[in-house]
Parts: C-alpha cells; sequence; structure tokens
C-alpha cells in the first residue's frame, strides 16, 4: 500500500472570523489570508509527570496539564482584509480615491466595528485516498509586521496563540486566488507631515497578548490586549 504525504503544493489555509470565543467560524473559500509562503502549528500538551516514594527512578504517571498552540504564518500580501484581526478593522474599497485603511480597535470582543473578533484557522491538506483539516479555534493575532523594499513584493508575517484544536477529513471547496500581489514601487512612506525617498521599510505591530486559564481547564480563556507597540525600521535616501 502506498503511503500518502500531504504536501505544501496541496494544502490550503482559510479562515473566518468568529462570533464568540473558540466557537468556531464559517470557512469559505473567499477566507483566503494571501499567498502563503509558509505556515506553522506548534501544539503542546504540557504532561505533567509523578511519582511517589518507593517507585524508583522512573516517573510512574503522566497527566496532561496546560494545553498550548501557537503558530506563525508567512504570505506575499495581495489583500489587507486579514490584517485587520491584528489591529481592529479595514475601512476602504481599495482604489485610488478610497484606499484601503486599517483603523486600531482596543479589545478582544465580538461587537462588530468595535472590538475585533477572534479567528478559527482550518489547514486543509489533499490527499490520495484520505484527505486531512485541522481546524484551530479562538485564534489571536498576537505580533504583525509587514516589510517592503523598493521592486519587490510586499511580505507579512504575523503569529498568533489559539484555543483548542480538532482534526477531520471534509475538505472547504478550494480555489487559488489569482489577485495580484502589491509592489512596492508607486507607494510612499510618510512620517508625520514628512514623505521622504525611502528604498525600503518594516513595521512590527505588537499586542502583548495577556492569556490565562480558569480554574479546571486546560485551555486558555479569551485573551486579552495588553500595550500596543509599533516598531520601524526606514532605508531612505538622504537629501537636502
Amino acid at each position: 500500500m502506498a503511503i500518502e504525504f500531504y504536501r505544501g503544493i496541496e494544502t490550503y489555509c482559510l479562515y473566518g472570523a468568529e462570533t464568540s470565543f473558540g466557537a468556531g467560524a464559517a470557512i469559505a473559500n473567499a477566507n483566503k489570508v494571501g499567498k502563503i509562503t509558509n505556515f506553522s502549528v506548534n501544539m503542546a500538551n504540557g504532561f505533567l509527570r509523578t511519582q511517589s516514594i518507593g517507585d524508583g527512578r522512573n516517573a510512574t504517571v503522566a497527566v496532561t496539564g496546560p494545553f498550548e498552540v501557537t503558530g506563525s504564518i508567512d504570505w506575499d500580501v495581495d489583500d489587507l482584509t486579514f490584517m485587520q484581526y491584528a489591529i481592529g478593522s479595514r475601512t476602504g474599497a481599495g482604489t485610488v480615491l478610497d484606499p484601503y485603511e486599517l483603523k486600531e480597535l482596543n479589545n478582544i470582543g465580538y461587537t462588530s466595528g468595535t472590538e475585533i473578533p477572534t479567528l478559527q484557522l482550518q489547514i486543509g491538506s489533499e490527499g490520495d485516498a484520505n484527505d486531512n483539516t485541522l481546524d484551530i479555534y479562538g485564534v489571536a493575532i498576537n505580533n504583525l509586521t509587514i516589510t517592503a523594499t523598493q521592486g519587490e513584493i510586499l511580505k507579512a508575517t504575523c503569529d498568533w496563540i489559539g484555543r483548542t484544536v480538532a482534526s477531520g477529513t471534509s475538505l472547504t471547496a478550494y480555489t487559488a486566488a489569482t489577485t495580484k500581489p502589491f509592489v512596492f514601487q508607486q507607494g510612499a512612506v510618510t512620517v508625520g507631515t514628512d514623505t521622504f525617498e525611502c528604498n525600503s521599510f518594516a513595521l512590527t505591530l505588537a499586542n502583548n497578548m495577556q492569556t490565562y486559564r480558569n480554574l479546571g481547564s486546560r485551555f486558555i480563556a479569551q485573551p486579552v490586549t495588553g500595550v500596543r507597540r509599533y516598531d520601524f525600521t526606514v532605508t531612505f535616501k538622504l537629501k537636502y
């Protein structure tokens, strides 16, 4: 019997916005992060080991401890919609007269337009005879970095935390995006009122998410946003 391996060229990542923490969301083909180049998921059961006097040198019992799921995504940016879940909300139609704008919101919650909802991520892999899905619930984006270099594709990376994970075999109908990524060749960087001749920049947002667990649960409760911090580096031409 042939062994089935799941490959990146036959794997997708989609998302949906939850309406309550960890409850899941509607996963749709339209909800793409961007042109993903790398995706990672790390899960830890936090096993606790114990032994009593007289049991010898080795642990005799292992029990599951606090569960953690984290991960990261790297992608070429062709749309700003996914980024709003790190910042707040997205406005604008993406046109010259009505460009996209990401507006800050302060708290995780589920009131549309005033709070940042958590997400469900789905990683689906098509196999020969057996498909596989991994659904991560209660996802909150902790850090987001946007990088641009003159004449190159706009890139982004983020890391996230989640609450629970479930596996399955039913894929969401998926078609690859045909949209073109943004290229940093007709943009400008403005700091305050000064627009200058920038060759490259990197902007990082840190949400400093705070997590906790209620007594009796292995899983995190709804995260709380911490202090917001922006850091950036810019390379530019020195002129008078």
